[in-house]
């Protein structure tokens, strides 16, 4: 379940950064995506920018990811997620990230904040890199 809120972020955070390359928008703000059911509530809210973009910057689009700023913090219900991780390797997962830092458990409910500056991307403040993560 958190891979797949992790990999909802992920894709919220690309789609604000296309949206921000096609259409030269410099702020670009989610104020709230969530759902509540019986198990609690999943919440998502982030914020993407361009700083200090020039008119060279704008000749190559791709050199415009060193001047992203993006963050977003997602929260979800800790019953939610426990409904989706029954087998043991996942829960294991969960626990190892809760350990490290990259997940926060408080009155039951787990929250991460993912923020992507100056070409790094922390989680909690953390580097992290997904692809070392995902396992």
């Amino acid at each position: 379940m958190y891979r797949y809120v992790l990999s909802i972020a992920v894709f919220v955070a690309a789609s604000l950064v296309l949206a921000m390359l096609f259409c030269l928008v410099i702020n670009v703000s989610i104020e709230r995506i969530g759902f509540v059911s019986k198990d609690g509530e999943t919440r998502i809210t982030g914020t993407a920018r361009l700083v200090g973009v020039n008119e060279a910057d704008v000749q190559n689009p791709l050199g415009l990811i060193t001047k992203v700023q993006a963050d977003a913090t997602i929260k979800v219900s800790e019953a939610i997620v426990v409904t989706f991780m029954t087998d043991a390797p996942r829960q294991e997962k969960l626990a190892e990230l809760v350990n490290l830092g990259f997940v926060l458990r408080e009155n039951g409910i787990l929250t991460s904040r993912l923020a992507f500056k100056d070409g790094q991307f922390t989680v909690n403040g953390k580097p992290f890199s997904p692809v070392g993560q995902a396992q």
